[in-house]
């Protein structure tokens, strides 16, 4: 969609849309088209990509990237040095183990505790996560 309007409409600006309810500290850079939700943190280092959501209360460490389109649900907790791939979502309440890569177009199923890389398209769940399912596109 977004690729649609930038066609259609040269110089339109998105907005990026950050609650006055978040903490973000110092050195943290978000990407157009992207919203932070209420009761957030985000801090130093991090990078958050365009068109990304990071949900209410969910709590991102210290210099993370989050590539263009991924996202978090609510409470998500992402420990230092996290790498979120492009199109890629982590579920509602999920914690994200210190330096853990995730590939871009994977999802992370809600409550799930990530301790190890996970791959491009596919689906992780559980405590520790384990890789359920091929996303296909």
């Amino acid at each position: 969609i977004s690729e649609k309007i930038n066609k259609i409409y040269k110089n339109f600006k998105w907005a990026t849309i950050i609650s006055k309810k978040c903490i973000i500290n110092g050195n943290v850079k978000i990407g157009r088209g992207s919203v932070v939700v209420s009761g957030s943190t985000i801090n130093t280092g991090t990078k958050i990509g365009a068109h990304c959501i990071i949900n209410t209360s969910s709590s991102i460490d210290h210099d993370n990237i989050f590539e263009d389109f991924s996202g978090t649900g609510p409470g998500v907790i992402t420990g230092g040095k996290v790498f979120v791939g492009k199109l890629s979502y982590i579920g509602i309440g999920a914690v994200i183990k210190n330096q853990v890569n995730l590939g871009k177009n994977t999802f992370i199923g809600g409550s799930s505790f990530v301790n190890k890389d996970c791959k491009d398209n596919y689906l992780y769940f559980g405590v520790p996560a384990r890789k359920v399912k091929l996303i296909e596109n």
